[in-house]
């Protein structure tokens, strides 16, 4: 028989672990709920982003092409899948004409993946805090990121968002093995090859090695070492030099089109920044809010307003506290944090690797301020309270992902109404219809504004498709914004407004924020639909 301490111990075990499966249960739950949004037959709406990855992924899969800078965690997870099934036959993936389009079953693998690492995240984080802090630290954690709402949309993406995440949390565990004076030669060996594969997927994850130059000189510590000189002797450490010498070494060999075309992964790279500060995105005004303002507003869309502010507390705790974990937690959130908002291209997914490391601070203070003989209901009553609003916010995500997208609604009414062989220009984002059966053309990035109503009508356009995602988009500077107001007044004005597809409730719509193109997240309340407003125009020729 047990002795009582030794079975009170064992059902503390059992608790703690049906916690964890159940935690992880109610995390897949969330994000497989609605996961095929958007894939309809013959009409499939996909983030805008996911039909690249599938394309690198295919490429990989298929012609074993490695020239493509997209190989990613994720794009590799998703290539092997692709490879196994195609070897399988189970399906065409391969075939020439799933390879000139974006087959719809391959983006929901794409999803899926995204769904498994994303509910694989919560028992790492549940696994960070209870090593940094306690248990229940650590469950609590857990089961914030399970019902956090910014971490749950991206889950149902296929995009590599939120598979990084999950290797920059293992990899910031793994330095937890490296903080201790007795590490060995392979928690160097683990930590380097994560940190390479987390940079591979983020390039702002090159700031964990700070974190993990903090974790070594924290492991090599003694009361009569801390001096300067000390630690500094520590950076020539052969375990640190190894550590480094196997993250170059690997992110080489997983970044497979630096070998195979270095030009053109050079390219890639110059082109990335500069769509970001000449071009694409930087010519846009992404927020009224600056950078540092907008992800402190993201992450009170994520957590809902009560467990923001209990998390920023939890921050402040980090700080007075000051020990391992909490500088741990918050150099890689202040690196992050200042990295992220130095640029003008911003994104509300751009704060999801924060999120982790805020969670499970907030967790930690709850737990510790709680009052010692009723910390059981004190915390209980806490977390029904905190996470009310997260819940709310994910069952309306999902079941407006689960409504018809505006894009599927007014293509098939184009398809219907149209004629056959009308010239039609159209926005990004526009109506999802057979192109072969028009003469489409989709314009540039920024919208049909870049040309003049009048040049429109001399090239025998027909047809103009507005969509909201892009009408509503302000551009950066003021004259850019004045033209791009000027041109949908006038096309308004002077063309004849044939169709009205809105995804919103009542006569007015909602505030827009740019983060919207890629699903709905904020005043979820007032639409009823996924996708932009759609307008079509027919122009008199």
């Amino acid at each position: 028989m047990l002795r009582p301490e030794a079975s009170s111990e064992h059902l503390h075990r059992l608790i703690r672990s049906s916690l964890i499966v159940l935690i992880i249960i109610i995390g897949a739950g969330l994000r497989l709920w609605s996961v095929n949004h958007g894939l309809i037959p013959g009409y499939p709406v996909y983030h805008m982003e996911e039909p690249f990855y599938t394309h690198a992924a295919q490429h990989l899969a298929c012609e074993g092409d490695p020239d493509e800078p997209l190989l990613q965690a994720h794009t590799y997870t998703y290539a092997v899948t692709a490879f196994i099934a195609q070897a399988l036959r189970i399906s065409d993936w391969c075939s020439p004409a799933s390879m000139s389009r974006t087959p719809s079953d391959m983006v929901l693998i794409g999803r899926l993946i995204s769904v498994f690492f994303g509910t694989a995240t919560l028992f790492v984080v549940y696994l960070l805090g209870a090593k940094l802090y306690s248990q229940p630290v650590g469950i609590i954690s857990a089961l914030f990121i399970a019902v956090n709402f910014l971490h749950v949309r991206e889950s149902h993406y296929g995009t590599p968002d939120v598979t990084t995440i999950f290797f920059s949390m293992l990899t910031l565990y793994s330095y937890l093995y490296i903080a201790n004076e007795d590490a060995k030669r392979k928690h160097y060996l683990i930590a380097g090859i994560l940190t390479a594969v987390s940079i591979n997927g983020r390039l702002t994850n090159v700031l964990l090695i700070l974190v993990l130059l903090y974790a070594h000189i924290h492991g090599r510590r003694t009361l009569e070492e801390r001096r300067v000189g000390a630690w500094i002797r520590s950076l020539f450490d052969t375990r640190l030099l190894w550590a480094g010498f196997v993250l170059v070494l690997t992110w080489l060999i997983i970044n497979l089109q630096l070998w195979f075309n270095p030009i053109g992964f050079l390219r890639y790279w110059k082109s990335f920044f500069s769509f970001g500060s000449e071009g694409g995105y930087g010519r846009l005004r992404i927020d009224a809010l600056p950078a540092p303002l907008f992800y402190i507003r993201a992450i009170e869309w994520s957590s809902g307003l009560l467990l923001a502010m209990v998390t920023g507390a939890g921050v402040i705790w980090a700080v007075i506290r000051r020990k391992f974990g909490d500088v741990l937690l918050l150099l890689f959130l202040i690196a992050y944090f200042t990295i992220a908002s130095s640029t003008t291209v911003y994104f509300a997914r751009y704060s999801i690797p924060m999120l982790p490391p805020l969670v499970v601070l907030a967790a930690r203070l709850l737990c510790e301020l709680s009052p010692f003989n009723r910390r059981l209901t004190w915390v209980a009553v806490s977390l029904i309270i905190l996470l009310i609003q997260p819940i709310e916010r994910i069952a309306h995500y999902n079941y407006l992902q689960s409504q018809t997208n505006t894009r599927v609604i007014a293509g098939r009414w184009i398809e219907e109404n149209l004629p056959h062989s009308a010239k039609i220009a159209t926005e990004w984002h526009s109506p999802v219809f057979d192109m072969s059966l028009y003469e489409v053309t989709v314009v540039d990035f920024y919208g049909l504004s870049v040309e003049d109503l009048a040049a429109y009508q001399d090239q025998g356009y027909e047809y103009l498709i507005v969509t909201s995602f892009i009408r509503d988009t302000q551009m950066l500077k003021p004259e850019d914004q004045q033209r791009k107001q000027a041109f949908y007044q006038q096309l308004a004005a002077e063309a004849q407004l044939i169709h009205l597809t809105k995804s919103y409730i009542g006569e007015s719509p909602p505030p827009f924020d740019i983060d919207q193109v890629l699903g709905p997240i904020t005043h979820m309340d007032l639409f009823e639909r996924p996708g932009p407003t759609i307008e079509i125009y027919q122009l008199d020729v």
